[in-house]
């Protein structure tokens, strides 16, 4: 249990349901088994919670960024039943006014020169109108995935985005116990600067959702949604959210990118905003990206046109008839100097997009190629990790 004060109060961790996105990253990630999926909300048993703040870096809205201070600490069953936070109380916090407390170990952080993010401008209450402008497929009809590249103009010239950040979309129906769907997250796929430079025009790369996790015939809410919206739809919008995804904006800097499938989103964005402010570069900018075949690749072929001039691009291709499978472990371990030398410096920067499967296959590549060049992984790791220079997000 999380206790703070000689006086016996609890600073007690909870899950803001109002903003969560009910991934499950959180419970996944909890080493103690505090987070619970009660009453459809994710709810944490302060009985169990080591404050260990573990659970911190999968959140992407920061629903899991709340505490309060409490005499009694609430329960589970109580936590299940909200639709927004409890107020605190302030007579309690009258002698501690300041909740915040020093990030966790495990509480991602941003590079140091990344620029400040905006977050949270828009809620499911108030959300913001966009209209869809384009709706391309970027997979051909014969791909295993239909993919689409979604571009959505606001008029809100608040709504400023960075790469690296997400956004809420609110399907429109009730679930099957008649709430309202909760807002589903995607990945910014444009540059800070608008999607094609236009300022409040924002990208999107979804992959519609026909299948569950075992093959089995399913349709995902949200992604059929937003494929089947044309131009001149509206689209309700959240966010932003996401404060650690971030893009550092020192020239010097030197990013290893790898993605799969639509965690391919967050790369575009950082490819374009260093590509409109002439800072792109293979040197710079590395790009480890998986796909089934060459077809299944969304932006393939913009992709291979800046091959070699602005990015160092490496394609690990899984599904390919008559050759091995190859995935972007295999593609970085080819290439261990290379990529110990960046880990191992000041400059450079990794971020890790894609299916949750994908963070484990990576670290442990990463693992070995500080084996195969005299550093320690665990070490390296936790440095890079206190300045902000190691970003996984997957789902």
């Amino acid at each position: 249990m999380d206790v703070h004060d000689t006086a016996g109060l609890i600073r007690q961790h909870l899950i803001d349901p109002y903003t969560c996105v009910r991934c499950g990253g959180c419970k996944e990630a909890c080493p103690s088994e505090a987070i619970s999926f009660v009453n459809y909300t994710f709810v944490i048993d302060a009985n169990r919670c080591d404050g260990a703040g573990a659970c911190m870096e999968p959140c992407q809205t920061g629903a899991i960024e709340s505490w309060r201070l409490v005499a009694q600490a609430y329960t589970p069953e109580d936590q299940s039943n909200w639709q927004a936070l409890p107020e605190q109380d302030a007579a309690l916090a009258e002698d501690m006014p300041c909740l915040s407390r020093e990030p966790a170990r495990h509480t991602p952080r941003a590079p140091a020169s990344a620029a400040r993010p905006l977050v949270n401008l828009h809620s499911a209450a108030y959300p913001l109108a966009g209209t869809v402008v384009l709706n391309q497929r970027l997979t051909p009809a014969a791909s295993m995935s239909a993919i689409h590249h979604i571009v959505i103009e606001y008029d809100d010239k608040n709504f400023k985005l960075l790469e690296g950040q997400s956004v809420g979309v609110i399907p429109p129906g009730l679930d099957e116990s008649g709430h309202p769907y909760f807002m589903r997250l995607y990945s910014v796929a444009s540059a800070r600067d608008g999607e094609g430079a236009i300022p409040n025009r924002l990208a999107l790369t979804v992959k519609r959702v026909t299948e569950d996790t075992e093959g089995k015939p399913h349709e995902g809410i949200c992604s059929n949604y937003l494929c089947n919206r044309q131009p001149g739809d509206i689209v309700q919008l959240t966010g932003p959210f996401g404060t650690s995804f971030l893009l550092p904006n020192e020239q010097a800097a030197r990013l290893l990118m790898v993605c799969a499938g639509t965690g391919i989103a967050s790369m575009r964005g950082f490819i374009e905003r260093k590509r409109l402010t002439a800072a792109a570069s293979p040197h710079a900018l590395m790009l480890f990206c998986g796909s089934r075949t060459l077809a299944d690749l969304p932006y393939g072929e913009a992709l291979h046109v800046l091959a070699g001039h602005q990015i160092d691009l490496d394609l690990s291709l899984s599904r390919v008839p008559g050759q091995p499978k190859r995935y972007v472990q295999h593609a970085l371990l080819d290439r261990h100097a290379e990529i110990a030398a960046l880990l191992n410096s000041p400059a450079g920067h990794v971020y890790v997009c894609g299916l949750r499967g994908l963070e484990t296959g990576v670290t442990e590549a990463l693992r070995k190629i500080c084996e195969r060049n005299g550093l320690d992984w665990a070490e390296v790791h936790e440095a890079m990790l206190a300045t902000g220079r190691i970003h996984f997000e997957t789902y």
